[in-house]
């Protein structure tokens, strides 16, 4: 098996080439996608959050495993390539460097969601958090109308909301909405604020994390940690 894939890159190291710079891209999204994976919207083709704590907490293994002989083959490549520019036959060449410029762009497009990281899963949470910001606006414009907030999140669709609200970050297990926040049902919820409305699920194997409403202006809203902005604040949890 090795020397046939060392024949294959004496032989063509322009498609061994472009066969790498996929490969490592492919290897560079992924690390993404498992890095800020539970920021993803919940229409995002990837797998539920079982299959993707499993797969963040082993992602060591298959990077090591297929990430370094990947990486190590496409340098050999990239090596062979450019090497073969001297080559006199000017088609070769041609085919040779569009075969090498296609290379690099692959590569070079694949490395920006980690070289972006920050500002990728900032924009998506402010995506999902501007998609909930219209529920809360038309919760407090359904209190505004008739004295009392909404009994459930179908009670004011379709007159108030379009639709009902989803779980708009991947790691969404449970969509929570409670009128009152002290109401039995809401006993034992951090951070209360004039009702309770909050995205709940688990990340990172045994750790839980919780997107809640908790306006700065509500008095048991002020002084809590994890603020995100106004309206809403983190809240963490772990069973070890």
């Amino acid at each position: 098996m090795t020397s046939r894939i060392r024949t294959f890159i004496n032989n063509y190291p322009n498609a061994t080439l472009l066969l790498g710079s996929i490969l490592v891209g492919g290897m560079f999204i992924s690390i993404w996608v498992m890095e800020g994976w539970e920021y993803l919207p919940n229409w995002a083709p990837v797998p539920g959050p079982a299959l993707m704590n499993l797969v963040s907490c082993l992602r060591p293994i298959p990077l090591f495993v297929c990430g370094i002989p990947t990486a190590i083959a496409f340098l050999v490549s990239l090596m062979k390539s450019f090497g073969s520019f001297i080559n006199p036959v000017p088609d070769r060449n041609v085919t040779r460097l569009i075969s090498f410029v296609l290379s690099l762009a692959i590569l070079g497009s694949s490395t920006l969601p980690l070289l972006y990281e920050d500002q990728l899963e900032n924009g998506l949470k402010q995506y999902a958090i501007s998609r909930y910001d219209v529920v809360i606006d038309a919760i407090e414009k359904y209190h505004a109308d008739t004295g009392h907030y909404p009994p459930s999140l179908v009670a004011f669709v379709p007159v108030y909301l379009a639709s009902v609200p989803g779980k708009y970050m991947k790691f969404g297990d449970e969509l929570n909405y409670y009128p009152d926040s002290s109401s039995p049902n809401a006993r034992g919820y951090l951070g209360f604020g004039p009702f309770i409305f909050e995205l709940t699920g688990m990340y990172a194997g045994m750790h839980g994390q919780t997107l809640k409403y908790c306006p700065i202006e509500d008095e048991t809203c002020k002084a809590f940690k994890g603020r995100i902005d106004d309206r809403w604040i983190w809240t963490y949890s772990s069973i070890l």
